[in-house]
């Protein structure tokens, strides 16, 4: 099914001028060679047929289709100094026409003057649509990609099968290939991922090697004891190996040990709790002992205090029955002392209304006092106010004269201010302009400095020009130089192979000879006894089994060696052996003979071509690299000179604009100061109207006034006005003052006759309270009537009863006491005899002598298991703290392990290194998808090439188990049904599985650039080792890639392909007269 592909890249026009072998304007039209199909590039060796495919590269994107070819020799040897060079390329791009015109660097003729400049490189990029043009090479060779969707590295390897290009690629191993893939599909991600693992790999080894040799000296701090034997065996049998290999066996035994010895421990713990109780239940029996004999002494004890206890208890019941007499006698001394206290209350309360009677009275003079003070002080006050007049009249007087000078300041302060103004903004223009003119000034003399440098270095791009093309012939001189060296270097391999062959040959044919002559007598002897047993039955008359003949004059004789068929068969090999290696090493001697003349009469061409002999080329060499050394110095120098003199052209050309910025900075300066000149004018003459009022002299003009006289007149009245607004100022101050005081002495009249009002209501207060208390101390003097002169008698009494009651009160409470004791220690002794008794009854005999001894054995058993435990104790702590240490890396240990196992088979995976499988990497295996979908795009091309007979394919089991595969290629031959490897295909049908797959590679790149399609494409040479067929089959695949509107340029000197194609394009060479060059033609 045809359909018509939107992103179709087609060329329409080519216009050539003084590029390459082509000295004029040179143009090709491809729409002449028709929609598809194949047409011919075809003309002279060097008379630019790929610089067709060049100058498109170029146009395109600045660059040559090969590498050997840069875009500063495009410049063509052969054009007139006029001519210009460039490239015009007009290509269809998704239905619409495009057009580049790019030219590289170069050294023209000057167009005014003499001499040689440099025509720097560019570019212009014409849009069909209303864009603007695309300017300036490097966003052209942009523009193009993105228009495109092609760099320039694929554009090449899709439109250009380039001649030997890819030979390599189909005779590369598995390295070379993939090498070249790198660089084609962009795959060094996984390459850089495959060395990250395997760094990773080899940091986690480290990691789990140092925790492997830590676990094993943990491991020889194990200690035994006699608790498990076997185990104590293989743990010291593991000691000896160093744990090397069984650290996880040997833990595990370490654990089976601390189990054990855990146990172990236990069972000593619960034998030491049983002797514990035993102890425990021998001191209790003892205990029990003890408390027999204590209980037997304390009831004696008690018995002999029970009578004594008797005798005092009835003594303390009759002192205990006076108490009921006492406390009456206690009662009536009480009623006594709480009527003194009565009394005594009485006499102290007159005491105390007497004393606020005296306090009231003395208060009450002071406020008296005081009020007659305040009185005094308010007529005082009010005599001062009295003499204060009408302050408010002066005072506004005052006020008004003041406004009147202030205005009168401001008014000259304004206009004071405005004219220095004006001044100090005629003093900045003039100043500014200055700058300004000393600026223009500088910027003068520096462009003329500028000027000159500029003219110094104008030559600069003809000396670099110089210096690149002697660098570059320099270059060519040290490749030939080197080639000589080389073919130096294998002239003296060769001959050494020569010298050793012959010597070997030499050797081999003085072996040959005694080994031959050897067989020689062998078989003669064999052959001798042969016949003496046929003649020993022969008669006369006899018939010779060997010759027929009936008479036998001499019959032979049986030789006497005997001489076995075996051992001459063994000579013969020995001898056809020794022959063989003779013809070998004379074979190979004449073969290296042969190398070596031709090698001699190639270097004898070089040495001829290159104008020296060939001992001389380590010295050329040496004196052609300290040249191109030298050169390339230079022109790095010429190279910055010239980056130097662009750097100035371009600051001269910033200089003149900001030099015209200045002029125009002046010239704006000189207006504004004209302006400013006016404004002071007007300024001044207001400030010398406000003068002359004030100095009542009106008729004074402006004009017959200096600045500095219209200054000091100015500072003059200013200091009049102040002088005078200080005066008033004062005078109104002193006013105000006095206003002041006159409203502080109201405010303390006031304040005074407040406080009087007060002080006579007080005095008025104290006189009631105080006659309240004299009527309270006559009413109290009345109850208690003469006795209040005996207060201290009666003080008196009052401490004789509390004493007497006191006694009573502690006879009393003592008689008590007593009685209560006495029956307490009875009804102890009683008790505490009654629980003695209970006691002993409950208690059995016992003997505590076989107790002390039995206890005794107990104590002892005890402390020899307790050193029995602390030993176990010890090793069992130490082993287990081993195991946990070791178990705690233990698990860091399989986790790293783990780690280290999944990452190096990451690695190994990655890295192609897995054991029994083919040596396929990340990176090649990516690559292997797109060698697979390039040989099904090649092999299309490549069976009809080879009429079905060759089929490409990727070798699947390599022959080399142990070096990098996946991309070694086979071919099937259909034929025979065999498969074998590309290398085995003659010249011609190694070509035809070249070019199909460069055809393939070609579409794999433009499958991954986005589908995009060329419509064009060359293909340089390679045709001419095909035969009748072959060509006829490699013209076929190649129509097959025409179908649809694609055309296709075969670069051939082929002269079958002349006949064949109908469409070409003939370059040919002019070698004499004024044309110089090579020209086109189509046909």
């Amino acid at each position: 099914m045809n359909y018509e592909r939107r992103d179709q890249m087609k060329p329409e026009k080519l216009v050539i001028s003084a590029f390459g072998p082509y000295a004029g304007r040179t143009e090709i039209d491809f729409t002449k060679l028709g929609g598809q199909g194949i047409y011919l590039i075809t003309g002279d060796t060097g008379a630019g047929k790929t610089t067709i495919f060049d100058a498109i590269t170029f146009a395109l994107y600045g660059e040559a289709s090969g590498q050997v070819r840069d875009s500063a020799m495009f410049r063509s040897k052969y054009a007139a100094e006029e001519i210009e060079t460039y490239v015009e390329f007009l290509f269809s791009w998704r239905g619409k026409s495009y057009q580049v015109i790019r030219n590289p660097e170069y050294l023209a003729r000057k167009k005014r003057g003499t001499g040689y400049t440099v025509r720097k490189s560019d570019a212009t990029l014409v849009y069909p649509d209303e864009r603007l043009p695309v300017t300036k090479a490097k966003e052209v060779t942009r523009a193009v990609t993105e228009l495109l969707g092609l760099d320039y590295r694929q554009f090449t390897q899709i439109a250009m099968i380039a001649q030997g290009d890819f030979q390599k690629l189909l005779l590369a191993g598995t390295a070379q290939r993939g090498e070249i893939f790198r660089q084609l599909f962009h795959t060094e991600l996984y390459q850089s991922l495959q060395l990250k693992l395997k760094d990773a790999v080899k940091m986690q080894w480290k990691q789990y090697d140092e925790l492997r040799r830590s676990i094993s000296q943990y491991l020889n701090g194990i200690r035994y004891g006699q608790e498990a034997e076997e185990l104590t065996e293989k743990l010291e049998e593991m000691k000896k190996s160093g744990f090397d290999g069984r650290v996880v066996e040997g833990l595990e035994l370490l654990l089976e040990l601390t189990e054990r010895e855990k146990e172990f421990l236990m069972q000593l713990e619960q034998k030491e709790k049983v002797l514990e109780e035993s102890i425990s239940e021998s001191e209790k029996r003892l205990q029990k002992c003890m408390q027999k004999q204590e209980l037997e002494s304390s009831l004696r004890l008690q018995e002999e205090q029970r009578e004594p206890l008797l005798q005092a208890a009835g003594k303390a019941e009759e002192e205990r029955k006076k108490n009921p007499e006492l406390q009456r006698k206690a009662e009536e001394l009480e009623g006594e002392i709480r009527k003194i206290r009565e009394r005594m209350e009485r006499i102290l309360r007159i005491e105390t209304l007497g004393q606020k009677a005296e306090k009231l009275g003395e208060e009450l003079e002071k406020v008296q006092k005081k009020c007659q003070e305040h009185t005094a002080q308010k007529e005082q006050l009010q005599r001062e106010l009295d003499r204060f007049g009408a302050l408010e009249a002066v005072r506004e007087k005052y006020c008004g004269q003041l406004a009147n000078l202030q205005e009168q300041a401001d008014r000259l302060e304004s206009a004071k201010d405005a004219y220095g103004t004006r001044m100090k903004k005629e003093a900045a223009l003039t100043e500014k302009m200055r700058q300004l003119q000393e600026e223009l000034d500088n910027r003068k003399e520096m462009l003329k400095k500028m000027g000159e440098e500029i003219e110094k270095s104008g030559d600069a791009g003809e000396i670099r020009l110089s210096l690149y093309q002697k660098k570059n012939n320099l270059t060519v001189q040290l490749n030939q130089a080197e080639r000589l060296i080389e073919a130096k270097e294998e002239q003296s391999s060769l001959q050494k192979k020569l010298e050793f062959t012959t010597g070997r040959y030499l050797k081999a044919r003085e072996n040959y000879l005694p080994v031959k002559e050897a067989y020689e007598r062998e078989f003669r002897l064999f052959l001798d006894t042969q016949a003496g047993i046929l003649a020993e039955g022969l008669k006369e008359g006899m018939a010779c089994p060997v010759c027929g003949s009936v008479h036998h004059p001499v019959l032979a004789e049986k030789c006497s060696e005997e001489i076995s068929k075996e051992s001459v068969d063994q000579k013969k090999a020995a001898a056809d052996e020794a022959e063989k290696n003779v013809r070998n090493y004379s074979a190979m001697a004449g073969s290296l003979k042969e190398q070596l003349e031709r090698l001699k009469k190639k270097a004898e061409q070089m040495e001829k071509d290159a104008g020296y002999h060939l001992e001389d080329a380590e010295w050329v060499k040496e004196r052609l690299q300290k040249e191109i050394r030298t050169c390339g110095e230079e022109l790095k120098k010429a190279e910055e000179t010239l980056v130097q003199r662009e750097k100035l052209v371009k600051a001269e050309e910033q200089k003149k604009a900001e030099q015209l910025q200045v002029e125009q900075l002046l010239h704006e300066q000189e207006k504004k100061m004209a302006e400013a000149q006016a404004q002071k004018s007007s300024a001044r003459e207001i400030l010398c109207q406000i003068l002359g009022k004030m100095e009542k002299d009106e008729k004074r003009k402006s004009d017959s006034l200096k600045d500095s006289e219209v200054q000091e007149l100015t500072v003059s009245a200013m200091k009049r006005l102040k002088s005078c607004t200080g005066e008033i100022s004062e005078k109104k101050s002193a006013v105000e003052q006095e206003i002041q005081r006159r409203e502080e002495l109201k405010k303390e009249e006031g304040r005074l006759r407040a406080i009087v009002e007060q002080e006579k209501e007080k005095t008025v207060q104290l006189q009631a309270e105080k006659k309240s208390v004299e009527e309270r101390i006559k009413e109290e003097q009345e109850k208690n009537g003469a006795e209040s002169e005996r207060e201290e008698i009666l003080k008196e009494q009052i401490l004789q009863k509390q004493e007497e009651q006191k006694k009573l009160k502690a006879l009393q409470q003592k008689n008590q006491q007593e009685y209560e004791q006495i029956l307490q220690k009875k009804a102890e002794n009683e008790a505490t005899i009654q629980t003695i008794r209970v006691q002993l009854e409950q208690l059995e005999d016992v003997n505590e002598e076989e107790i002390l001894k039995e206890k005794s054995r107990m104590t002892e058993e005890k402390s020899q298991m307790a050193e029995e435990k602390k030993e176990l104790y010890v090793r069992y702590s130490g082993n287990r703290e081993i195991y946990d240490k070791v178990n705690v890396q233990r698990d860091l240990l399989e986790e790293v392990e783990k780690k280290y196992v999944w990452m190096k088979s990451l690695a190994d995976t990655a890295g192609g290194n897995l054991n029994g499988k083919q040596k396929v990497e990340l990176e090649t295996y990516i690559q292997m998808a797109y060698f697979d979908r390039i040989l099904r795009r090649a092999n299309l091309r490549f069976m009809t090439m080879s009429s079905g007979q060759y089929e490409l394919k990727r070798q699947k089991a390599p022959e080399d188990k142990k070096g990098k595969s996946g991309l070694e290629l086979n071919v099937i031959d259909h034929y025979n049904g065999s498969e074998r490897s590309v290398k085995t295909l003659s010249g011609g049908e190694s070509f035809q599985a070249s070019l199909s797959l460069a055809l393939g590679l070609s579409d794999e790149i433009q499958a991954n650039a986005g589908g995009i399609c060329l419509e064009a494409m060359f293909v340089d040479e390679g045709f001419g080792s095909l035969d009748e067929e072959a060509l006829e089959q490699a013209i076929k695949a190649l129509g097959n890639l025409t179908q649809g509107n694609r055309s296709v340029g075969i670069i051939s000197h082929v002269a079958e392909l002349k006949e064949r194609i109908e469409n070409k394009i003939i370059v040919t060479k002019e070698r004499g007269g004024e044309k110089l060059g090579s020209r086109i033609e189509i046909i």
